[in-house]
Order: C-alpha cells, then sequence, then structure tokens
C-alpha cells in the first residue's frame, strides 16, 4: 500500500507557470488578478513565483468562477490552460445547441445534427463565460460562408 504522507505534499513544479497562464489568459496582470481572486498581491506572486503553496480557497475559485481544471493546474503538464469543460454539463450543452440551431434558422441554414455537434465541441473547449463571444463568431463565419455582410 502506498504512503500517501510521503507522496502528499504539493509539488510546486509549473504550478507558477501555469497560474500565470490562467492569469494571462483572462488578459490581466497580477495584481487586478489578484483584487479579482481577493487575495493580497504579494501573496498571489509567492504562488506564481512558486514560493509558497496555494490554498485550496484559491483552487475552489479558479475551478468555480474561471472553469479551471485543477488537475492541470497541480501536475500540467503543458502550459496551455485547460478548461473543466471537458465535464459534461447538460445546462451548457442544452443552451448551445438550441442557439445554434436558432442561429441557423435565422441565418437561413438547415444543418445536419453532426454539424450542429461539431461546432459545440469546439465551442464548449473554451470556458463557459465566453460562450457568447464564441456564438458571435459562429456567426460572422456563417455569414461569411453565405456572402453576407458581417457587420463586426
Amino acid at each position: 500500500m502506498q504512503n500517501l504522507t510521503s507522496s502528499s505534499k504539493f509539488s510546486r513544479g509549473g504550478f507558477g507557470r501555469r497560474l500565470s497562464a490562467v492569469r494571462n489568459s483572462l488578459g490581466l496582470n497580477a495584481p487586478t488578478f489578484a483584487d479579482r481572486l481577493g487575495f493580497p498581491r504579494r501573496t498571489y506572486l509567492t504562488w506564481e513565483r512558486e514560493e509558497s503553496d496555494p490554498p485550496a480557497r484559491l483552487l475552489l475559485l479558479l475551478a468555480r468562477d474561471y472553469d479551471i481544471d485543477l488537475i492541470w493546474l497541480l501536475e500540467g503538464p503543458q502550459d496551455v490552460v485547460q478548461y473543466g469543460s471537458a465535464r459534461w454539463d447538460w445546462d451548457r450543452y442544452i443552451a448551445l445547441k438550441r442557439s445554434l440551431k436558432d442561429l441557423a434558422i435565422r441565418l437561413g441554414l438547415n444543418p445536419s445534427e453532426d454539424q450542429i455537434i461539431d461546432v459545440m465541441r469546439e465551442i464548449s473547449t473554451g470556458p463557459r463565460h465566453q460562450d457568447e463571444d464564441a456564438l458571435r463568431h459562429v456567426e460572422r463565419l456563417w455569414k461569411a460562408a453565405l456572402g453576407a455582410p458581417t457587420n463586426g
């Protein structure tokens, strides 16, 4: 049986880089992100510099409010932000499907179920709080494919 006390110590290897990647993906500097999270700026910087362990409250905020995949954040391996959206979210699924079908109808398109699902899959790889931006992007792409004005 594995000795949990020897292997349960938090390993910071790359955590700071990944935390910084999360912050950068949101377009924020360290002081602003620290303020948004509700932590002192100096304390936050110790986590990015891997000088101290982050509290569980930080992890909870990142998962709940920013949909960050905590396994990725803690263990990596890459510095490309991974979102927890990979977990199945039925409310999000239904909302995206409804929005895409409504958009297709408005544009006079009749995409297959597989085409709708392909677009939903692409949108759902990002954080939920960016769904509206992603839907606007899909609308611009579909309008461009139809030769219609995109207005922005």
